[in-house]
């Protein structure tokens, strides 16, 4: 723990301290803040923030020993010279550590010389603080006269270390440090006496030995059996499988311990030896007096450190190559404006809570209302014996929807290495181990569901609490948002439950179209779109449109668990699986632990957020109040807890009214259900290009009278009230240049990280982040204002990837870079979106106008305007035939498997066109169609088994054992698939069910172009296919997603070299650079930082040669320093410099170049030509 005074501070954030190594703690609310604790990740701190300010600072610490956990107060505090002694602030740390029997210790530099700890005088200062620390009961731990505060004029005791009585005991070696400190001030370093710390080993799930898991965990279940006609073996089965995982886990993980203390990565001899040199020369001057020898050797470590760690993290960042670790930067970095972690929480009333466990408790209150909290030693009530026996009926339904085939999909569809619940069971766990565990969790899962039963282990939720992004300076309970984390056990069987109620009873009884959170085949731009078309229509037509944005506070926590299983029992949801959902729901415990410190709470309403059924039942609630404003023609959009109603007319006082109404029924409908709406974050905006709003009333939303506002956000975008995009602009701009300055502290104009991750960060995370919700501001973008903000934003990025000057064009940056200019982008994502919504089934027929221009373009398109082969994913998980994929050994003595009747299948794609081809073996069968030039290999091969189905039905197969052979794993693994999200193989595999019913039916991989003759017959008849004439319009079938995206690709490509073609200037550059070249691109991005920065200002001439320093003023004379005779530019440098003749012939073989020569070739010439020059200094 270091109690530091006088840190660096830069924009009210202390800096310059590494976070891997612990936590900083300080007041943020301060601008300039003048003290800090750091502590290490091994020691529990909570900053109290009643008894913090710019100039003092304190924590709760709590200690973990093996006598229990021991707590006491530290503190880091300066008190200024010019202010009174002791600081009011002392004052009330005594009085709060003294009301809750804590003891402190302070370290401070307190200003202030008294004899009594050594000072060499005393002053004013020194005697009150003396008196206030007598009567206080204070004691001062500094032992002797040792100086902590040395100059080369005065030598003087200013730091004290304090401690209340009971702690002065367990202060030990208490000394000034003779390690240099880089500072006047000198280290004082002690020790606190505790009894032997509890030192904690842990396993981590990547290290696991998979196949040892696997064997023991198996071996652990051979003889497992569970009656499920039998309720209270439900709890020993699971107990029994959740002690078999542990198990195989801990024997074949192991078990590791933290590192004690981290590598300084920047330290190295040098700097040790440089540290023993100041120590001696320190010492030597205490009696020799020679103070200036002192200073400047201490002057010069003080540099040797700091580019010992300039180099450090230069190294760092320019050693990151992978995406994963690069994205992970990012996000730490992004967090740097975010709170801590849980700490000591303002209350209602304005105190704060003084402990971890209040503050917990505060957050259970706050987030999870209407709980109860059991005594320590009261259990859980369970009562099995309880239950009805179920009926034949419960067995049915519970048989339907658990099955294998969904079992193996669900736990498929879980993240490996998710924090877990209570039991501790990763989801690697289920994954790794899935056909050992299927049988036994089947007969389980089908137990809890016929008997409506929830085991003990399943009802224990682990809460975590995280900072809510951006929340600084709020210390409320609020600024944090519940996770919870229950078993994966419960969570897979809860993906089964959720995904038969919305196949089959949301397919009977479904949404309404306007919710559109939650739901396969909708997504925010499909809701923003809707909401800008009755916006726009509204404004097209002279209308005055009131739109009210609203959010349902704690939704997920707050609705009624009875609404919950009232809402799913409407929708006729068998009530076998509402009254387990009722169970889940009621009987949740609630446990958030920090520090050794756990607080439970049984939880009586809400549904959990992290859940995996929470937000389809949120979603089945929210139904019914749009439902209610639905049934009073009001249009509402709703998204998860947020709500937009729009009300349109010619009359503003009729608009008033309707917008009144829609509230008014908001506002009932959320009292009934337990919820509210916060009046004072709700928007009002009135869309419209009137100036006169007369007649237009301010509606009221809970007795609170709502202001009209100019503009509001909604899914990510700013609407303002005339739809001109202009303040979403601004916003998305200004966030984009904010993510890439967090970007910038990774590289420099010459170190850093590489100019391949740099490009990644921006095309990945920034400017994804920038073309949100293009497809309703895109033509925002067309605009001069709209293409010079978002092409300032690019510029950044530009600059960033090349380090090139200031004065280099973005044009020519981003055609080196492969980017198009960033309006140009804009428009091709907004292609993208509405040609994804424009296959959706519940789009409405849109207005002319903007988004019409967007469909007309689209319609025109050779590629756009086809019918897509992509749909709304459906799922089928009986399949009446086998996939097999096997390794190519398999093959080694012929087909593995044999049929009565056997087909070989397979696609080509050539430059006449794409075929398939049929060959049969048993019977004899050769088949070669022409599919067009519009279907993938992909889809030529799924062709292929369409066909060989099709002729198989057509000779009337029936009772056989049916083999049929494709070299596509693809092809394959998609038929084999759960879930189908292509026309083409959902057309497929009902071609293959239907043959099923009466053949048995294998699909074998075969290996490709191996000699296998009945594959290399298909390949050829697929190859005559190709080159035949196609009969039919085309496309044979929906355009494949990869196509469409190579079409807008190739649109923004065309119109981007179009933009640089009518760029204006850049005479240069366009003599080097012809266009956009992938190759170039790659072949750039290979170079270091150094080498791209003097390759980019040569191709663009913005560099440090003559001719460009003359043409700013900093360079007397233009001329080429090589030849004396013409300007110095690079085109005449590289091609036409007469002093380089010689050079140019030894290294290209030519005495004067073409300027292409560079930027079509390679550019290890250049970089050769630069070299041997000697600008290699100069650029």
């Amino acid at each position: 723990i270091a109690l530091l005074q006088e840190p660096w501070c830069h924009g009210g954030i202390v800096r310059g301290l590494n976070p891997k190594l612990g936590k900083v703690l300080y007041n943020k609310s301060v601008l300039r803040p003048r003290v800090c604790i750091v502590h290490s990740n091994r020691v529990g701190c909570n900053l109290i923030p009643e008894l913090c300010s710019a100039d003092f600072v304190t924590a709760s610490l709590s200690i973990t020993t093996e006598e229990g956990t021991r707590r006491l107060l530290i503190s880091s505090a300066y008190f200024p010279g010019d202010e009174d002694c002791p600081p009011p602030l002392l004052s009330e740390l005594v009085a709060y550590g003294r009301r809750r029997n804590l003891q402190l210790v302070l370290g401070c530099d307190a200003n202030a010389h008294n004899t009594a700890w050594g000072s060499t005088n005393i002053n004013p200062r020194g005697k009150l603080l003396h008196e206030f620390l007598i009567g206080e009961g204070l004691h001062v731990a500094n032992i002797g006269s040792e100086p902590t505060f040395i100059t080369a004029t005065r030598k003087e005791v200013l730091d004290l270390t304090l401690s209340s009585r009971g702690m002065m005991q367990d202060i030990v070696n208490w000394h000034v440090s003779d390690e240099p400190s880089c500072s006047d001030h000198r280290h004082i370093r002690f020790d606190i006496c505790t009894p032997p710390l509890v030192i904690r080993r842990l396993r981590s799930p990547r290290e696991t030995h998979w196949p040892g898991f696997v064997r023991d965990l198996g071996e652990s279940l051979s003889d497992f059996t569970v009656n499920v006609g039998v309720v209270e073996n439900l709890e020993r089965a699971v107990d029994r499988v959740s002690e078999a995982i542990e198990d195989a886990y801990r024997e074949n993980c192991p078990e590791k311990t933290r590192p004690r203390r981290a590598k300084t990565v920047w330290w190295n001899n040098h700097l040790e030896k440089r540290r023993r040199e100041v120590r001696r020369l320190f010492n030597r001057a205490k009696s020799n007096q020679d103070w200036d020898g002192y200073r400047s050797v201490l002057t010069q470590y003080n540099k040797e450190i700091r580019k010992a760690k300039r180099k450090a993290w230069r190294r760092f960042c320019e050693d990151i190559t992978d995406t994963p670790e690069c994205a992970r930067i990012h996000r730490v970095l992004a967090r740097e404006d975010t709170a801590d972690r849980v700490g000591f929480l303002r209350k209602d009333d304005g105190t704060y809570t003084s402990s971890v466990e209040e503050s917990l408790e505060l957050l259970m209150r706050v987030h999870f209302p209407g709980s109860s909290y059991p005594r320590a030693d009261e259990q859980l009530a369970i009562s099995p014996e309880g239950l009805r026996r179920p009926s034949r009926a419960d067995w049915k339904i519970a048989t339907h929807i658990i099955q294998p085939n969904r079992l193996r999909w669900a736990i498929a569809r879980l993240h490996p290495f998710k924090s877990p619940g209570v039991d501790g069971i990763y989801p690697v766990f289920l994954q790794k181990a899935g056909e050992v565990l299927v049988p036994h969790l089947c007969r389980i899962f089908r137990g809890c569901l016929a008997w409506r039963f929830i085991p003990r282990v399943w009802q224990k939720v682990r809460v975590v609490f995280i900072p809510k992004v951006g929340r600084t300076l709020d210390q409320r309970p609020k600024s944090y948002r519940p996770i919870s984390l229950s078993s994966f056990l419960l969570k897979t069987m809860e993906k089964m439950i959720d995904r038969f109620i919305r196949d089959e009873i949301l397919e009977a009884s479904p949404l309404n179209y306007r919710q559109y959170a939650y739901q396969a085949g909708k997504s925010t731009d499909l809701a923003l779109d809707d909401l800008n078309r009755l916006l726009q229509k509204s404004l097209d037509d002279k209308e005055v449109a009131l739109a009210a944005f609203l959010d349902i506070e704690g939704a997920f926590n707050n609705v009624s668990s009875e609404s919950l299983v009232d809402a799913l029992a409407r929708r006729g949801t068998p009530p076998t699986l509402c009254q387990w959902i009722r169970g889940c729901l009621l009987g949740r415990t609630n446990l958030a632990t920090m520090e050794n410190v756990v607080v439970e709470a049984r939880v009586s309403r809400g549904c959990p957020q992290g859940g995996v059924l929470s937000p389809l039942l949120w979603t089945i609630v929210a139904d019914d109040l749009l439902a209610k404003l639905a049934a009073e023609s009001f249009h509402c959009l709703g998204f998860a807890d947020d709500l937009a109603i729009v009300v349109r007319g010619r009359f503003a006082d009729t608009v008033s009214g309707r917008m009144q109404r829609a509230l008014n029924i908001v506002d009932q409908w959320c009292r009934t259900e337990g919820l509210s709406i916060n009046p004072h974050k709700t928007k009002v905006v009135p869309f419209t290009r009137r100036r006169k709003l007369q007649g237009l009333k301010r509606p009221e939303l809970g007795g609170v009278v709502i202001p009209f506002s100019m503009e509001a956000k909604y899914l990510g975008v700013t609407f303002d009230q005339k739809l001109t995009w202009k303040s979403h602009l601004t916003n998305i701009t200004h966030k984009a240049r904010i993510a890439l300055g967090r970007c910038r502290r990774l590289c420099g104009k010459s170190w850093g990280l590489s100019p391949k991750m740099t490009r990644w960060l921006y095309t990945s995370v920034v400017r994804p982040m920038v073309g949100h919700g293009a497809v309703v501001w895109w033509t925002r973008a067309l605009q001069v204002g709209g293409r010079v903000a978002l092409s300032g934003v690019q510029r950044l990025a530009c600059l960033s990837t090349t380090g090139a000057m200031m004065t280099t064009p973005t044009a020519t940056l981003e055609v080196l870079l492969n980017l198009p200019p960033l309006h140009i982008h804009i428009q091709g994502v907004a292609k993208s979106v509405a040609s994804r919504l424009k296959d959706q089934v519940l789009i409405r027929p849109r207005h002319s106008g903007q988004y019409q221009r967007l469909c007309e373009e689209l319609e025109a398109d050779d590629i756009l305007g086809l019918p897509s082969d992509t749909m709304t994913p459906k799922y089928d998980f009986c399949k009446p035939f086998k996939v097999l994929i096997m390794d190519k050994g398999a093959w080694k003595d012929g087909p593995p498997i044999l049929g009565d009747s056997m087909w070989y299948t397979d696609g080509s794609k050539m430059g006449e066109g794409v075929g398939a081809g049929v060959h049969g073996v048993n019977p004899r069968c050769d088949i070669s169609v022409s599919l067009g030039k519009l279907a993938t290999v992909f889809q030529a091969e799924l062709a292929a088994i369409i066909l060989c189905v099709a002729e198989l039905k057509r000779r009337g197969v029936v009772n056989s054992r049916v083999v049929i052979y494709s070299d596509s794993q693809a092809a394959l693994r998609a038929i084999n698939s759960y879930e189908i999200s292509s026309r083409l193989v959902w057309e497929c595999l009902g071609r293959l069910t239907e043959i099923s019913g009466h053949n048995k039916v294998f699909l074998v991989w075969v290996p490709g172009h191996s000699g296998y003759k009945g594959n290399e017959a298909a390949d050829r008849l697929a190859r005559e296919g190709s080159i035949g004439s196609f009969i039919g319009p085309e496309p044979f079938c929906g355009i494949a997603k990869c196509l469409r995206s190579a079409a807008i690709k190739e649109w923004v490509h065309e119109q981007s070299k179009e933009w640089w073609d009518r760029s204006p200037g850049q005479k240069q550059a366009k003599e080097f650079i012809k266009g956009y070249s992938p190759r170039l691109t790659m072949e750039v991005l290979q170079q270091g930082r150094a080498a791209i920065r003097r390759i980019v200002g040569l191709l663009t001439g913005h560099c440090r040669l003559n001719k460009h320093m003359h043409r700013m003023g900093l360079a007397t004379d233009s001329l080429c320093r090589f030849c004396q005779e013409e300007e110095e530019t690079a085109l005449h440098v590289l091609c036409h410099c007469e002093g380089l003749v010689w050079l140019r012939f030894r290294l290209f073989g030519e005495e004067k170049l073409t300027p292409t020569s560079f930027t079509q070739g390679s550019l290890s010439g250049l970089l050769s030509l630069i070299k041997q020059t000697g600008l290699e200094r100069v650029l």
